[in-house]
């Protein structure tokens, strides 16, 4: 019948099933390529920020904790900028996704390198934050 699981141990169904082994030349250079944005996206946001919180809290005489608040609003808003995105996803719009993530993260990491002051900051960490799952749509 249709809709039921299979019996313990029966082989599922092929249909729709991909593996890197099954895709052509074309999807496994993409695949690559929303690999390496990925790695790229959450490495320039989440990964590097340990080594800049010294220089940020001499920078804007801050404590640690009004610092450390970057990361957490960059998690924030990748989370719940993932709901969105799959949702785009879903539509069949991973070029435009990616390019709306890049031009994002772009200006994110932008704001962040003119921020004057701990809001400037905040907001780039947000933006930042929201392109994550856009860039490297896995």
């Amino acid at each position: 019948m249709e809709g039921e699981y299979p019996a313990r141990g029966a082989a599922l169904p092929q249909r729709g099933v991909y593996t890197i082994a099954r895709m052509r030349t074309e999807q496994k250079r993409i695949l690559t390529v929303a690999t390496l944005a990925q790695g790229f996206a959450i490495g320039v946001t989440i990964g590097i920020f340990h080594l800049m919180l010294e220089p940020l809290e001499q920078d804007f005489s801050a404590p640690r904790t009004q610092i450390s608040l970057g990361p957490v609003l960059i998690m924030l808003a990748l989370c719940s900028a993932g709901v969105v995105a799959g949702g785009i996803l879903d539509r069949g719009r991973v070029r435009a996704a990616m390019i709306f993530g890049a031009v994002l993260l772009s200006a994110g990491l932008a704001m962040a390198g003119l921020g004057t002051n701990l809001a400037w900051l905040a907001a780039a960490a947000l933006a930042s934050g929201f392109a994550v799952p856009f860039v490297g749509p896995l």
